[in-house]
């Protein structure tokens, strides 16, 4: 699906941006083992825009001038925010800021709309998901949050001090009421984020569904391997859960 994604795809740019996923993914592997003394290892994608055996050299020897600029800055990151504390959450968390933020001017060289409004989308999901878990845990790691999304980084840590069952409203005049309401009153009553995953992932669908339609340009492209990346990973979720004999409610819960 990748190889034709990259054939379909006339503008490379952006190619690497979806490349760049197994690239930042490769990347919060590998510092977590290097600040944990860990051999590197060779379990690395090879998808990504650096190949597997220039990311392990690269790693091993941390040699960093051999990535991509966007990928030394966020090793630097990573390893910064480690050491402060040395708290392993840190890597993820200083990646993931990273990778918003390169994918935000990514999207400003190419001067798609839809591809800023896609990952503006995407970084107002993850705050949901990364609020509710924060929230679940009585956690205080505000600093975790995403900026560059439509929704103001405020909005969420005010949702932090709140109740379950005012979230939905905090989020009314967002795009994302329904998501929250239904996410928040099942980690209520249940402790998991399964419908919260499964409205993130529903609500996205919607998103590049109403794309499709736009022709000229690459938005029905990328929203065909966002689609079919997503079945996979359905498909392989339910395999997963009906050999871990998981009940048949939770596991449409988490797809329906």
């Amino acid at each position: 699906m990748r190889e034709l994604f990259a054939d379909w795809m006339l503008d490379e740019r952006i190619v690497q941006v979806f490349r760049s996923r197994d690239d930042f993914a490769n990347l919060r592997l590998a510092v977590r083992r290097v600040v944990t003394d860990a051999p590197v290892g060779t379990d690395y994608s090879g998808q990504g825009s650096v190949s597997a055996e220039v990311f392990q050299e690269a790693l091993g020897e941390q040699n960093y001038a051999m990535l991509p600029e966007h990928m030394r800055e966020a090793a630097d990151e990573a390893a910064l925010a480690y050491y402060q504390n040395k708290d392993i959450r840190q890597i993820d968390a200083a990646i993931d800021r990273v990778e918003a933020a390169y994918r935000l001017r990514m999207a400003g060289q190419v001067d798609g709309v839809f591809l800023r409004n896609l990952f503006r989308v995407q970084i107002d999901l993850t705050n949901i998901r990364t609020m509710l878990r924060l929230k679940l845990l009585d956690a205080d790691q505000r600093d975790v949050l995403l900026e560059g999304g439509f929704v103001s980084l405020d909005r969420f840590r005010q949702g932090l001090d709140l109740g379950y069952e005012v979230l939905g409203s905090l989020f009314f005049g967002t795009p994302y009421h329904q998501v929250m309401e239904a996410g928040a009153a099942y980690v209520a009553a249940n402790g998991s984020f399964l419908k919260v995953e499964q409205q993130c992932d529903e609500y996205l669908l919607g998103f590049l569904r109403q794309t499709m339609q736009i022709t000229a340009g690459p938005q029905p492209i990328i929203a065909f391997l966002l689609v079919k990346e997503h079945e996979i990973r359905t498909v392989r979720l339910i395999l997963t859960a009906k050999r871990n004999n998981l009940d048949t409610k939770l596991i449409l819960d988490r797809v329906a």
